[in-house]
């Protein structure tokens, strides 16, 4: 057997592994991030795209046609989170998979109004989940990753930061000034990204002194609103509640002048009328920090397509932000005090805005008649209330007929009732968890409507993974409503080639779907592509139409697994353990495969690594992939290392693909003491723009190592003008050296700089093996 050739350098077709798809059972590109992760429009941005099983053969699709998204480049290298790592329970948890990212620009036309924009990827392993780009109107500024040593200025408000925290321990700062004074709200989005950050926002003044802070302790993106002062300068700090961090961990800080608007009342208006509208907010009468109300005459536009009217409260001290005015076509009431819901009867469909007092309980009434279904709902998350509403129907007797608490994703109340016999009947909204009641923001809004109309609505999967050569089927559903009972006709466009349906597809009038054999030729050309399903009722002649992303997927080519299963071998810390691995060849490829890391591992890395790729030549049934295992892991717990396969094959239209399979298994190491140790005595040290130091290093050295050690000098990238240093070797049996480092003149002023020195042996195997000490000085 040849010994397999070590790539360090990831090539171009080393892909990275994620999260599996369906088809062939191939692992699909997955979607993690972008960064920045939103931009304004009129603007081009850069962007890295950073995911998981990101091959070099990938398409991409975007749902909005007025955005392009123009790839820059391949994927880049498997990026290993940096230290600091956990210690203590944590280091027992999963981490953030692994991310490559791939350069690209968006480019976003001057005309496009704010929101999200959804992309996907695909290739021959499956297509990948749903990812998110914000769009804004406003200014933008992108965090300078290289620049954390102080608080980045913001050239003016209100403006919108993108950043991320790409490390543990990692604390971003934006310095900010407020010439006119007034209220500065400071917003942070993490959640509607997709990310799983739990924001912590913190506002100090020039002195250091806490002006306002917010955290996220229930998966809600924070916001604060604070008085500044005429000519202020405040610095605001982001940072994770647990100060966990990665690539994945970006964010969007959105900072707004003037007054903020809290909730609406009425929650929701009827189409195409003009009513008054009570905004509840900050300053939004006076201009001052406090909750008050200011009443404004809004015209609603009649228009059935709108779900919301995007309005902008202008008042003396400053605009707001967009408050988006929900709108329906049911009449809406308002509390009052005048109004007594013991003797006020309700006549559906109608909706209600009120306030929950201190009672924690609100009652209704309305007359129903047999045989009426309603659809009831009681919202209080969905219009920024802090309230976790219950509904409960009495009947007539006063007996409980139906409840609800929580509906799927959110704390509101929905459910839906059909009358069982004429007579009075109450709804009790309620809340006894949030403690919120009887606060000025305890709202709600019930309304009461007939269920959807007569017709049907359409689902297909939004995606569907096809292999080639093979049947898959594509399910189509057609709810029902209002005794809708029309046969269905179904068509599917955009297919592409080599792609056979069946003639005739109907739902028949008794059913609610169609199952859909969708066969793939066995000689077509692997690709992607949208297509679009489309569902007419027969008689009627309604036309619904859904769109779906369709990927045609290969066969696996390879599988492997490691040789020595769980327990593994003994390793020592700071060494590289060649973890032996069989590979099992598929489908007769004899190729050439790559051994790569994957993008998931058992349980929390802290550093373990390999090389980018490791290549398995033509024919090969073993391969060895080096795993290092850095010198501050513990002890007492096994170590894994988990692998995927790539194999470049030719489709039958000779397109290039890579196809990406997972490891059976894991690379196993039981932890041993480490062979080398480096330490260094240097405390308490300043040094100016220009001069040197030396940093004196003492080297341990185990029994079974006797090699000279190289030192080398590692530091972060925001201090890569900050200190140099030539490396230097120690030779065999000499345990103390000085390692010379320079200052650079451009060296930031900084109360610290960390740095890292590195020194690197090699054992009887000739494999590295490589300890680290870490040191620290100023800069004056």
């Amino acid at each position: 057997m040849r010994r397999p050739i070590l790539c360090w350098l990831l090539t171009a077709a080393a892909i990275f592994t994620g999260i599996g798809g369906d088809g062939f059972a191939q692992l699909a590109p997955q979607i993690g991030y972008v960064f920045p992760p939103g931009g304004q429009a009129g603007t081009t941005v850069n962007v890295l795209l950073g995911g998981q099983n990101l091959t070099p053969d990938l398409q991409f699709f975007v749902n909005d046609p007025r955005v392009r998204l123009e790839i820059l480049g391949p994927p880049g290298d498997i990026l290993v989170t940096p230290p600091p790592y956990w210690k203590g329970s944590k280091c027992n948890i999963a981490d953030a998979p692994l991310a490559r990212e791939i350069p690209a620009r968006i480019i976003i036309p001057e005309d496009m109004p704010a929101g999200t924009i959804e992309w996907q990827l695909a290739n021959a392993n499956g297509v990948s989940n749903v990812g998110k780009f914000i769009i804004s109107n406003q200014s933008e500024f992108v965090e300078d990753e290289l620049n954390r040593h102080e608080p980045q200025l913001l050239p003016g408000l209100p403006i919108t930061v993108s950043g991320r925290l790409s490390r543990i321990e990692e604390i971003d700062q934006y310095r900010f000034l407020t010439p006119n004074g007034g209220l500065v709200s400071c917003e942070l989005l993490t959640h509607r990204l997709g990310t799983s950050v739990h924001g912590v926002l913190e506002v100090r003044d020039a002195a250091g002194n806490m002006v306002a802070d917010t955290v996220d302790t229930e998966g809600a993106d924070p916001v604060l609103t604070f008085a500044a002062e005429t000519g202020g300068k405040y610095v605001v700090s982001v940072h994770d509640l647990d100060f966990a961090g990665n690539g994945a961990f970006v964010y969007r800080l959105r900072f707004a002048e003037g007054p903020r608007v809290l909730a609406v009342v009425p929650a929701v208006s009827q189409r195409g009328e003009r009513r008054s509208i009570r905004f509840l907010g900050l300053g939004v009468d006076s201009g001052e920090l406090k909750l008050e109300s200011v009443t404004r005459e809004v015209t609603f536009p009649d228009d059935l397509t709108l779900e919301t009217y995007e309005y902008i409260l202008e008042t003396p001290f400053g605009v707001t932000a967009p408050v988006s005015l929900a709108m329906g076509d049911a009449p809406v009431l308002v509390d009052s005090p005048d109004l007594d819901w013991n003797t006020e009867r309700l006549s559906p469909p109608v909706g209600i805005t009120a306030r929950l007092d201190s009672s924690s309980e609100k009652r209704f009434q309305f007359e129903g008649k047999q045989g009426e279904v309603w659809d009831l709902k009681a919202a209080a998350e969905h219009i920024g209330s802090p309230l976790d509403v219950t509904l409960v129907v009495l009947g007539p007797d006063g007996e409980e007929l139906a409840n609800n608490d929580d509906v799927e994703g959110s704390t509101d109340a929905a459910l839906q009732f059909s009358v069982p016999t004429d007579g009075l009947y109450s709804l009790v909204v309620s809340d006894h968890i949030s403690g919120a009641a009887g606060t000025p923001l305890a709202l709600f809004h019930l309304s009461i409507d007939s269920p959807p109309k007569t017709g049907f609505e359409l689902t297909v999967p939004p995606s569907l993974n096809v292999g080639l050569g093979a049947a898959t089927d594509l399910t189509v559903n057609a709810v029902r409503n209002g005794g809708f009972a029309e046969a269905i006709s179904v068509e599917l466009s955009g297919l592409p080639d080599g792609f056979t349906v069946p003639a005739d597809l109907v739902i028949p009038a008794d059913a609610t779907e169609l199952k859909i054999a969708l066969t793939s030729a066995a000689d077509s050309a692997v690709v992607a592509q949208m297509v679009e399903v489309s569902a007419t009722a027969q008689t009627s002649g309604t036309r619904l139409t859904k769109n779906m992303l369709l990927a045609m997927t290969m066969k696996p080519r390879c599988k492997c697994r490691p040789v020595v299963k769980d327990g593994g071998l003994a390793v020592h810390r700071g060494t590289t353990h060649p973890g032996e691995v069989m590979i099992e060849r598929l489908e007769e490829f004899e190729g050439e495969i790559q051994l790569i890391m994957s993008s998931s591992q058992s349980r929390h890395r802290q550093g373990i690594c390999g090389p980018q790729a490791v290549i398995v030549p033509s024919g090969d049934t073993r391969a060895f992939y080096p795993t290092y295992v850095p010198e501050w892991l513990g002890t007492n717990l096994t170590q894994r290392m988990s692998l995927s396969t790539v194999a470049q094959v030719s489709d039958p239209k000779g397109n290039l693909r890579h196809l990406v399979s997972p490891m059976n298994g894991n690379i196993v190491m039981s932890i041993e003491g480490a062979l080398l140790k480096i330490t260094h005595q240097l405390q308490d040290v300043a040094v100016g723009r220009g001069a040197f130091f030396e940093l004196p290093v003492q080297i341990l050295r185990a029994k079974k190592l006797s090699a000279p050690v190289r030192l080398e000098l590692e530091i972060l990238p925001e201090y890569s003008t900050a200190l140099a240093s030539d490396p230097i070797t120690v030779p065999a049996g000499k345990n103390q050296a000085r390692l010379h480092i320079n200052v650079l003149s451009d060296a930031p002023l900084t109360n610290e700089i960390r740095f890292t020195v590195k020194g690197t042996a090699l054992d009887a195997a000739n494999l590295p093996v490589v300890a680290r000490t870490h040191a620290s000085i100023t800069v004056e």
